[in-house]
């Protein structure tokens, strides 16, 4: 089984794909950006792009407006795609297609978190992804069929 990629870089293509849509430059974005209160340069956007640099939730926020694309398709997997993302510790999720939680998607009196520490290592997340996995599944987030 492969590993799914880091969610960075379905975020970057995410954007790229939305700027490539409207067809503009990267330096027009990053005047967008600019004209809405962030410090942005085309090298700003060449790093969010290549996935080198991170991106706050605002600016998300902002690229959805600057990019004229609603922000849950800058953020979520496109369905043709494999619909998991790694995150850095290593922890596989399901990326959504609609905000909505599945009824039992955990079980009776285990959640994600005990505090600040996941109940869980990045190892049982991969295995609860895989189709054959056999540990209680982590919160997932419905999708549309």
């Amino acid at each position: 089984m492969t590993s799914p990629p880091p969610y960075s870089e379905i975020l970057a293509a995410n954007i790229r794909a939305a700027r490539a849509y409207l067809d503009i430059s990267q330096a027009s974005v990053a005047r967008r950006m600019t004209a809405l209160g962030y410090r942005w340069t085309r090298q700003t956007v060449g790093e969010v792009e290549s996935s080198d640099r991170r991106v706050l939730a605002e600016e998300v926020f902002a690229l959805g407006f600057c990019l004229q694309i609603p922000v849950p398709f800058l953020l979520l997997g496109a369905p043709e795609f494999d619909l998991r993302a790694m995150l850095p510790a290593g922890y596989v999720v399901e990326l959504p297609h609609t905000i909505q939680m599945q009824p039992g998607a955990l079980p009776p009196g285990r959640g994600f978190w005990d505090g600040d520490t996941p109940t869980i290592t990045p190892e049982e997340s991969q295995k609860a992804a895989a189709p054959d996995g056999g540990v209680p599944q982590i919160p997932r987030i419905a999708r549309d069929a």
